[in-house]
C-alpha cells in the first residue's frame, strides 16, 4: 500500500513536459536516422530579431545525426513572398546536398509556401522533407488586431492575419492543383510534415500568458496560434504536442523547456520522419 501511495505521489508531482504527452512517436524508441549528405535549412519565425537562441539546440541535435545546418532569419517586416525568396536562395546554395526545410511559426509558413510554389523541388528529390513546426499557416487572430496598429501594419504582420494567410495558401493550392497530376500531388504532400501544439499542462512562458488566455476564445492554442491553424488539409499531421509557442524551437528566455528536452524532441521528430520516408539508419 505504501509503495502504491509513493508511486501515485510521484506521478502527481512529475513535471509535465513535451516528452511525456502527445503523440506516441514522441516517446517511441528505436534507431535514429542518418542525416549524412543532407543539409537542414532552418527558418526562424516572426520577431526572431528579438529572440536569441533560435534553433540552437535543434541544430546541435541535427549535426549529431551527421547533417549540415544553416539558419535563416527573415526580417519580421518582410512579406511571406520575400521569405520564400530567401528559402529559394538557401536551397540553391546546397548544390551538392539533399535539403530538409525546417521552419517555425512564420518560418514554417515560408518553407511550406516555397514548395507549394515550386513543387519540383520535392518531386525531383532536391528537397526531401518539409517540416512545419507550429506553422502560421492559417494566421492568428492576434495579428488581425495588431495589424491595425499603424507602427505594426507592415507586410510581415499582414501576412500573419487570418484573411491574408488563408488567401495566400488558398491561391497557392489552387495554382498547384492546376499544375500537378494526382500522383504528383500525393508525392509532394507525403513529404510535408506538420507538428502542432497547444498549451495544457506544461509550463507556459510568462510572456505568452495573456495571449494564450485571449486565444482561448478560438479553442486550444499555444499562446500565439490556435492549433487548428497550423496546417493545411494536405500533408502528414504528426499531431499536437503539449507546448507553448516557444519551447520546441527556442533556447533563450522564452523557453520553458530544458536543452535535453529540446534535443530529445528533435531526435524523436527525425526518427519519425525518417521512418515514414525510409531514411537510412545510423
Amino acid at each position: 500500500m505504501l509503495f502504491c501511495l509513493l508511486a501515485l505521489a510521484s506521478c502527481v508531482t512529475q513535471r509535465a513536459t513535451v516528452m511525456n504527452s502527445g503523440p506516441d512517436w514522441v516517446r517511441a524508441g528505436g534507431p535514429l536516422p542518418s542525416l549524412a549528405d543532407r543539409h537542414v535549412v532552418f527558418v526562424a519565425g516572426f520577431m526572431n530579431e528579438l529572440i536569441p537562441g533560435y534553433f540552437s539546440d535543434t541544430a546541435v541535435a541535427t549535426r549529431e545525426l551527421g547533417g549540415e545546418t544553416s539558419v535563416l532569419f527573415p526580417s519580421s517586416s518582410s512579406s511571406l513572398s520575400n521569405d520564400v525568396e530567401l528559402v529559394e536562395a538557401a536551397i540553391d546554395g546546397c548544390a551538392r546536398s539533399q535539403v530538409v526545410l525546417f521552419g517555425h511559426s512564420k518560418g514554417g509558413a515560408a518553407v511550406l509556401l516555397t514548395v507549394l510554389r515550386h513543387p519540383e523541388l520535392v518531386l525531383t528529390g532536391k528537397v526531401e522533407a518539409v517540416i512545419v513546426l507550429q506553422g502560421a499557416i492559417g494566421g492568428s487572430p492576434l495579428a488581425d488586431t495588431l495589424s491595425k496598429v499603424k507602427p505594426l501594419a507592415g507586410p510581415g504582420m499582414k501576412s500573419l492575419t487570418t484573411r491574408q494567410a488563408k488567401e495566400t495558401f488558398g491561391a497557392a493550392l489552387k495554382a498547384l492543383s492546376e499544375r500537378l497530376t494526382r500522383e504528383q500531388w500525393d508525392q509532394l504532400f507525403a513529404h510535408v510534415f506538420y507538428v502542432r501544439s497547444a498549451h495544457t499542462q506544461t509550463t507556459l512562458a510568462a510572456e505568452l500568458a495573456l495571449t494564450e488566455l485571449i486565444l482561448r476564445a478560438y479553442g486550444e492554442n499555444d499562446g500565439l496560434l490556435p492549433k487548428g491553424e497550423m496546417k493545411l488539409n494536405y500533408g502528414v499531421d504528426l499531431g499536437v504536442l503539449d507546448s507553448d509557442h516557444a519551447s520546441l524551437a527556442v533556447s533563450s528566455f522564452l523557453a520553458t523547456s530544458t536543452p535535453s528536452e529540446r534535443r530529445a524532441f528533435t531526435l524523436a521528430l527525425y526518427r519519425e520522419i525518417g521512418r515514414q520516408l525510409g531514411w537510412r539508419r545510423q
